[in-house]
Parts: C-alpha cells; structure tokens; sequence
C-alpha cells in the first residue's frame, strides 16, 4: 500500500510538471507584437549573411531608382523557434528569412530589386521604413512582409 501511494504520488508530480513547464501558461500564451528596429537587425551579421547582395531592398518610404519593369505583389510569413532562445535575435533571423523569401521571388522573376516592403502580419500593414513587427510567442516568433519585385535601373 506504501509502495502504490508512492507510485501514484511520482505520476502526479510528474504529470504537474508537464502540465506546468511544457503546456504554455495562460498568462505567456498570449502573442505580443514588437516593434523593432530595421536598422539594427540590417546590422546584424547573421541577417547580413542570409542576404543576396545582387537584390536591393526598399522598406516602405524608402526612396528608390526608377522602376523599369513591375513583377508584381508578394508576400511572406516567415517563423521561427524561439523557445528558451533570445527573442530579438529569433525576430532577427525570422525577419532575415522573410527578406531572403522576397529576395527569392525577385530572382525568379529576373528582378533586381523588392521595394515597398511593409510589415504584414495577420493581414495587418505597417508601413514603415524604421520598423518591422515581430509577432512573439511563447515558443515560436513570426515575421510577415508584403512588397513588390521590379526591376530598377536599365
């Protein structure tokens, strides 16, 4: 009898410590939306590193040379696992990956360029060209943009 209540006495706590440290909280589910600055995660060697060079970005507000040829509207939502990780660095490479899918797109156009780049997450605009928003979660990080590809120059 000792040894059963013991044994159920372990499996509670064991399932308590699952309930409590693996299944989000309540409290910590809730996304919060951030505000960071684009400068900075530009500056950061890892987004630096993802980039392609040949493929000129332009955040919403930026000015840009003539555009030659249009290819269009895109978007993307990028995410990431930012489980026991720095939230800001998990927005940087979130952020980084969703330029490099922009970037994509604009190769596979023949484009050289993505302007008009806005923040777009849940279908929300937030056009800036200080700013991207990063939807923060408990466990995962999200970073969306909308933008065009073109062709500048030539």
């Amino acid at each position: 009898s000792k040894i059963k209540w013991s044994y159920i006495m372990r499996k509670t706590a064991f399932l308590l410590f699952l309930l409590f440290f693996i299944t989000p909280s309540a409290a910590s589910a809730a996304d919060v939306m951030r505000h960071l600055d684009i400068e900075d995660a530009l500056q950061s060697l890892k987004v630096q590193q993802a980039l392609y060079p040949e493929v000129q970005l332009y955040f919403a507000g930026d000015t840009y040379p003539k555009v030659s040829k249009n290819y269009g509207i895109v978007k993307t939502s990028k995410r990431t696992n930012s489980f026991l990780k720095d939230k800001i660095e998990s927005c940087e490479w979130a952020f980084a990956s969703a330029l490099v899918d922009l970037q994509q797109a604009a190769i596979n156009s023949n484009a050289n360029a993505v302007i008009q780049i806005t923040s777009n997450i849940k279908n929300r605009k937030n056009p800036s060209n200080i700013q991207y928003d990063c939807l923060v979660g408990s466990m995962m990080v999200n970073v969306a943009f909308q933008a065009k590809i073109v062709k500048i120059g030539q």
